[in-house]
């Protein structure tokens, strides 16, 4: 059924979202698989930095850029770039100005708050390296009972995803390291590590988008004697009482994650257990009877629907076949007919094509048939006729009015089809209640992912189930349009199977042409006359397979473009919290 594949569609892509990995996403275009950062702080207060970075380069870029945000230092100078290539290094010239396409140069570009530092290197599906190297001023405040180096090596501003962060911070040499304090702000997976008493390291493994990783590190005042940027005050106490009061608020936070994870756990599971009984029940209460005759191809198509109302309910209604459909079974039942515009020539020679009507609709046809002779005759015709030429010109003229029209008689074949009893108008209440189920426990499933549960992605399937189910229930067929669906869908595919379709051929009525048609099928056939043309052309027949024999034949040609504004006219209508205060920030990404 057509809303199984509907289904499929929408739950495809969501289940793609919760199986590839976030990196695999990250890496679609730029990605940075290395972030060595050599941090040393100096005897006067600055901190000099060498940033290797290695980018993923899946797309093609012009080349990267780093910032470097100034709040809370003196500025940054000393700014080189080099490219590792294995046990070599290449220095990158300073330019004033460069553009896309230029090789090996860097710009540096100062604002207000930031400085970007832009390397000019084309690239594309290859990794390199950029070594960055830049000293911040004056970082380090010298209070008068400890010293501090408080800096954003990483801002929330990055864009881009890192497989791994380094970063080793050394203290300068020459004093005492017994009240050296380091403390990690950013995600709740940073480590700290001592190396030895003058080198420590912070480490992130997978660090996301948009996530700051900073350091806050205390040491002896003695170890920047140079430093100038001094505050006369005792610090030593109050920073330790921040951050015991920063890693209290982290084990509540923590807590209360874990608390929500085994919450939604549990609220997911039942989510998921309510929604497989409420489909089973839906399933159940909506079950049909067996078909006593699936195999039979045959059906009283004159009794039993129209063409038009057949491509309806089997979900092909749209285009032009619909309508050529219609107006074949006009002529066959005698109100219309075919003829060519220019009479002198053969069928195939002519460009365009006449409408005639025959006769007034009447109390034997059904509303849409009456609509669609209106529409055609008294709208865009003369009354008693219309030519494939007057459609177009209506058509160029009054594009959206002729969609409209088109959706009207859609609506009057709808109509038409409720009043023959095609649809089930008694599940219309179910189908509300799914709908309402299935917005609840989506929503359980999507607060559930955004815990980070994986289990999540069963309760979100089952919700668009609940949902796309529910509103089939509101156009459902009846047990009787459901039975007729059935003989139509046979009937297609046996005229699949007999696409050389002959006079000879008794097992499916002449009629039934004209229904496949309206089911986007065709049956092809030699031509059917000699000479004597306008013989054949007085029978529905000669014009279907007319039609039928080539996409590029003049009537068919003539319909397309008459019919244009329809062409593609479908069924219906359409992290951790606490720091942040550190000076610096940034990020890289590409350009």
């Amino acid at each position: 059924m057509k809303w199984i594949k509907s289904l499929i569609c929408i739950l495809l892509p969501i289940v793609t979202i919760f199986i590839v990995s976030d990196e695999a996403f990250a890496k679609d275009d730029l990605y940075v698989n290395d972030w060595v950062v050599e941090a040393e702080i100096l005897e006067n207060g600055d901190l000099k930095i060498i940033e290797d970075i290695s980018y993923e380069f899946n797309d093609k870029f012009n080349g990267v850029y780093r910032d470097l945000y100034l709040s809370k230092t003196s500025g940054i100078t000393d700014i080189s770039v080099q490219e590792i290539k294995g046990d070599r290094r290449e220095s990158y010239a300073r330019a004033n100005k460069a553009k896309n396409g230029d090789s090996a140069v860097y710009t540096v570009k100062e604002s207000k708050k930031k400085i970007r530092v832009k390397i000019y290197s084309p690239s594309k599906n290859v990794i390199k390296t950029f070594r960055y190297s830049y000293t911040v001023k004056n970082v380090v405040v010298r209070y008068n009972d400890i010293a501090e180096l408080y800096y954003k090596f990483v801002g929330k501003e990055n864009e881009t995803p890192a497989g791994r962060l380094l970063i080793n911070i050394y203290l300068p040499e020459g004093g005492s390291y017994d009240r050296v304090k380091l403390y990690a702000h950013g995600p709740s997976n940073v480590k700290v590590i001592k190396i030895d008493d003058r080198q420590y390291q912070l480490m992130v493994e997978g660090l996301p988008e948009r996530t700051y990783v900073e350091g806050r590190v205390l040491f002896p005042t003695e170890l920047v004697s140079l430093s100038e940027n001094i505050k006369q005050e005792d610090r030593y106490e109050s920073i330790i009482a921040e951050e015991r009061a920063i890693l209290i608020k982290q084990i509540k936070y923590a807590e209360r994650k874990d608390a929500f994870y085994k919450r939604y756990i549990i609220i997911n599971f039942f989510a998921f257990i309510i929604a497989v009984l409420i489909i089973a029940y839906a399933l159940i209460k909506c079950k049909r009877s067996p078909d006593k005759n699936p195999d039979r191809a045959v059906i009283d198509l004159e009794q039993e629907c129209s063409p038009a109302i057949a491509s309806l309910i089997t979900h092909n209604f749209g285009g032009i076949n619909v309508v050529f459909a219609s107006i074949l079974d006009l002529f066959r039942k005698g109100y219309i007919s075919l003829d060519k515009e220019q009479d002198e020539l053969s069928v195939y020679d002519n460009k365009a094509f006449i409408i005639k009507k025959q006769k007034e609709a009447d109390s034997q046809l059904l509303g849409h048939e009456k609509y669609l002779m209106e529409w055609l005759f008294f709208r865009i015709g003369s009354g008693k006729e219309v030519s494939t030429r007057d459609i177009e010109g209506y058509g160029d003229k009054n594009k959206q009015k002729l969609l409209q029209e088109y959706s009207d008689w859609r609506k009057s074949v709808k109509a038409d089809a409720e009043k023959m009893g095609y649809y089930d108008k008694s599940k219309g209440g179910l189908g509300a209640f799914l709908i309402a189920v299935s917005i609840v426990v989506l929503i359980i499933g999507f607060l559930t992912a955004s815990s980070g549960i994986p289990a999540a992605i069963l309760s979100i399937i089952m919700g668009f189930v609940l949902l796309i189910y529910g509103c089939t229930l509101f156009s459902r067929l009846s047990d009787y349009g459901y039975d007729i669906y059935r003989k139509l869908i046979n009937l297609k595919n046996h005229v699949k199977l007999h696409s050389d379709f002959s006079d000879t051929d008794k097992n499916v009525p002449d009629i039934s042409l004209i229904y496949a048609l309206a089911l986007n099928t065709l049956a092809i056939k030699p031509k059917i006359y000699s000479a004597d043309e306008s013989f054949y052309m007085k029978n529905w027949l000669f014009w279907y397979f007319f039609f039928a024999s080539d996409e590029n034949n003049s009537l068919r040609k003539s319909m397309d473009a008459s019919f244009a504004p329809l062409a593609y006219t479908a069924d219906g209508t359409g992290f951790t919290d606490g720091g942040g205060a550190g000076a610096g920030g940034g990020g890289t990404g590409g350009f």
